[in-house]
């Protein structure tokens, strides 16, 4: 059986970093709007394609990263091999965590200092789809009037937001499907639809 840190990383490793950043930038500046990450490659099992590449393209020898504790082993043991980040124990230590729409608890993770804001974690989050969640609307920088998105994560995780968000403290949340990425940084306004019709 093929050893998972035999998995291959980038296929153009250049061309792939720089075009997944591009996408991430555009993402996190324009809430709300759905950016394709086409780069190809073979992920370990649990993780999508684009939250492979984006993982391979913002992790490092310098970050720290959470996996919920029943994530497959083989996960770390790729990002471990590809990128030489290091893994934490405690949501509040983590630089980085990766998870599933299910498996979020926002305020389980730093959302940095008054001193130092830039110290909180970034979110990267595996969903199913941006079209089977309860309908939401931002509003902020980087949003002409108003978004509306329906990405399949719950009710609960946007009421976190609401509460937990306190910019310019908060955390930067991207939405990862296979091949697409939505970007929700700390500064955006959220409203659940239902509460505001």
């Amino acid at each position: 059986m093929m050893q998972t840190t035999q998995l291959p990383g980038f296929r153009y490793p250049v061309y792939d970093a720089q075009k997944t950043f591009r996408a991430l930038l555009d993402a996190i500046a324009r809430p709300g709007t759905l950016y394709p990450i086409p780069a190809k490659l073979q992920p370990p099992a649990g993780l999508t394609p684009a939250c492979a590449l984006a993982s391979l393209t913002l992790l490092d020898l310098e970050t720290r990263v959470w996996l919920p504790p029943d994530w497959p082993a083989e996960v770390e043991a790729w990002l471990r091999f590809h990128t030489g980040c290091s893994f934490v124990a405690e949501t509040k230590s983590a630089d980085f965590a990766l998870l599933n729409a299910n498996q979020v608890q926002l305020n389980a993770f730093s959302r940095g200092t008054t001193t130092d804001p830039e110290t909180s974690a970034t979110l990267l989050i595996q969903v199913a789809d941006f079209s089977s969640g309860p309908k939401v609307e931002l509003r902020g920088p980087g949003i002409q009037t108003r978004e509306e998105i329906r990405p399949a994560i719950s009710a609960q995780f946007w009421q976190q937001w609401q509460r937990y968000q306190d910019y310019p403290l908060g955390i930067d949340v991207f939405l990862f499907t296979a091949d697409g990425v939505l970007g929700l940084p700390r500064s955006v306004n959220v409203e659940l639809a239902q509460e505001v019709r």
